[in-house]
């Protein structure tokens, strides 16, 4: 009993700071955006991945012509080209000199007509699809395993399957470490091939212990613990990423903590849950996404209807420097009378080229809700830092 009263709640009026932190927390995003962020938002629509086609003759596999010479006169430009070995074209075809390009934007743009009868094949022009996104032409194949992920974990949530350590103080001034090991992976694609922002439809499989420890007590007391495991079908097309399935979630008190407080009450917390949500990719550095679950089965408090929601800043940057990020979620349960806790974190992040993991370091504020759902009924705030890594 002595450990409730050292727990990290809050009184009631401070649930009326959340509304501000989360105003503050948006404005911190903005802020460490780059600075001609709202003059590219302004002059350039949200673009899908197909406006990265682009149609030139320098694709990689293009062969270049033979060595030619260009002579350039105030009318045309003449492209001397000897075509060694072509078969003539017609009947009593023969050779009449240089061939002629016209500089009209009209004119045919697989052939040059010297005016004399004579048509020389220029080079043809080849699709360039820009490094790292996939063919929208290319033909979508099944897959066992894929690479990569069609929707990917929110940065900020704070049940997301990956592998983190957040090393927190709350109000009470304990020094509270949550820590996070599972991860989401693919298991069936029907869809284009590689990591990097894949498009079709993909069936995912995911799973995380989310745990507290305490940190300068005994043995590092592990004071909860929520499991988490679900099934998911995913969609990606252009910008737009679609899930949908189910996920469990259970939460559990820990051995020692039981211990130290026998009196505890326990609560066998549940949720089954089928669970749909959305991405839209704003721009390539930012993301914004919203999801709604509903739990079929639920006991101990766990009530049906619960949304999660936010806005993300994570540039598509490769390579040893990375880039900064900043992202902002919101989570409202039924659980707690529809009270929405608020996730801000900013930091530096590195992505890999190929498989498109993320791996961050930076700060993290919470407010709302126990983040341990064994906790029902209780408010803490936590602030801290610590390390993230996404698949």
């Amino acid at each position: 009993m002595g450990r409730m009263a050292t727990s990290s709640s809050l009184p009631v009026n401070a649930k009326n700071l959340r509304w501000p932190a989360l105003v503050c927390g948006c404005l911190c995003v903005f802020l460490i955006s780059p600075s001609d962020l709202w003059a590219r938002g302004k002059s350039q629509p949200p673009r899908s991945l197909w406006s990265r086609v682009a149609f030139t003759d320098e694709s990689q596999d293009f062969i270049p012509p033979p060595p030619h010479e260009e002579v350039v006169d105030q009318r045309e430009t003449i492209i001397y080209q000897q075509v060694q070995g072509a078969e003539p074209l017609f009947e009593g075809e023969q050779s009449s000199g240089p061939a002629v390009m016209q500089n009209s934007p009209g004119g045919p743009q697989g052939y040059s007509d010297s005016g004399e009868g004579n048509v020389v094949p220029m080079p043809a022009q080849r699709e360039y699809i820009d490094p790292g996104f996939n063919n929208p032409h290319s033909a979508l194949s099944w897959q066992l395993m894929p690479s990569g992920l069609m929707y990917r974990s929110y940065l900020a949530g704070e049940k997301e399957p990956r592998i983190a350590n957040v090393w927190n103080k709350d109000a009470a001034g304990r020094n509270v470490m949550e820590s996070t090991l599972g991860a989401r992976v693919g298991l069936l694609r029907y869809g284009t091939v590689g990591a990097y922002r894949p498009q079709g439809w993909q069936f995912d499989l995911e799973g995380a212990a989310l745990t507290r420890v305490l940190p300068g007590t005994n043995s590092t007391e592990l004071e909860a613990v929520d499991y988490r495991v679900g099934l998911l079908s995913t969609w990606a097309e252009g910008p737009w990423h679609v899930k949908a399935g189910y996920y469990h979630l259970s939460s559990h008190l820990g051995d020692e903590f039981v211990i130290a407080n026998p009196f505890f009450p326990r609560l066998n917390y549940v949720r089954d849950s089928l669970i749909t949500g959305v991405t839209y990719e704003l721009t390539d550095d930012w993301q914004t996404y919203g999801e709604i679950a509903y739990a079929l089965g639920r006991e101990d408090g766990a009530e049906p209807l619960e949304f999660q929601y936010g806005i993300q800043y994570s540039p598509l940057a490769f390579g040893l420097c990375g880039a900064p990020f900043a992202a902002l979620n919101g989570h409202t349960r039924q659980d707690f009378g529809y009270i929405t806790s608020v996730t801000f974190q900013a930091g530096w992040q590195w992505r890999g080229s190929e498989s498109q993991r993320l791996f961050r370091v930076g700060m993290q504020y919470y407010d709302g809700p126990a983040l341990q759902w064994s906790f029902a009924g209780q408010n803490e705030t936590l602030i801290g830092g610590g390390m993230w890594f996404d698949f």
